[in-house]
């Protein structure tokens, strides 16, 4: 298949207080590991979205084709990358401040479908102000975004690295984007309509939100990029 990817590195960083595409954890930036982990599958065909005020900062910092996300929010991220990225047979959409390993990568790159999508999963240990899958053994029935009070303890988390197959699946994304639909709610709409919608389980997986989770990362993957520390 013809597989490109799409980095998503617009958000504000608030909770951060700095801009997070840029942030090293083990000596790469998470841009670059992203990159590398997508290359060592396969990808080549990457994008990276970004928001106008750290633009300048990331282009210094890469080489690959960078595109101002128009208008507000991950849906308007999305929907930019898509545009940049048409006529490839899958496109890897990710969040550049959810880690995963390099082992967990492949294994999304090898869990195909013809049209559909698949998206790498873990049971959370905590509470998650992020999103969380509803599953029917590995399919995906929908996607809670957000709930009050976070995502439980035990639930499964919504990881920001969909593998969207098939040239139908991406048109139709895109256009239910394209009508301001949020993203969440285009997916569960796709899936409701009947895509095919696995979830992969992931040995490892941090979401940067703050400074403890960069320095959660910075402890546990500092040995090897691509090995979390299992003794954690």
């Amino acid at each position: 298949m013809d597989v490109a990817a799409v980095l998503l590195a617009g958000g504000r960083s608030v909770r951060m207080g700095r801009d997070k595409p840029l942030l090293e954890i083990a000596g790469e930036t998470l841009v670059e590991r992203h990159v590398r982990q997508l290359r060592a599958i396969g990808v080549h065909n990457i994008v990276l979205v970004s928001n106008a005020a750290n633009r300048r900062a990331i282009c210094e910092h890469t080489e690959l084709q960078t595109m101002v996300q128009r208008g507000h929010g991950m849906s308007a991220a999305v929907r930019t990358g898509l545009d940049a990225a048409s006529g490839f047979d899958a496109v890897f959409l990710v969040c550049v401040n959810d880690l995963i390993l390099d082992e967990d990568y492949g294994a999304l790159g090898r869990t195909t479908v013809e049209e559909g999508l698949v998206i790498p999963t873990g049971r959370l240990d905590r509470v998650f102000h992020g999103g969380m899958l509803q599953l029917a053994g590995d399919e995906v029935r929908g996607i809670v975004e957000k709930p009050d009070g976070g995502c439980p303890a035990g639930a499964v988390a919504n990881i920001m690295i969909h593998r969207v197959a098939g040239a139908r699946t991406i048109r139709d994304l895109r256009n239910r984007l394209r009508s301001a639909c949020e993203y969440e709610a285009a997916i569960n709409a796709m899936i409701a309509a009947g895509l095919r919608t696995l979830a992969v389980p992931v040995a490892f997986w941090l979401a940067i939100k703050n400074l403890e989770d960069y320095m959660e990362a910075e402890r546990r993957l500092s040995r090897n990029p691509g090995e979390a520390l299992r003794t954690a």
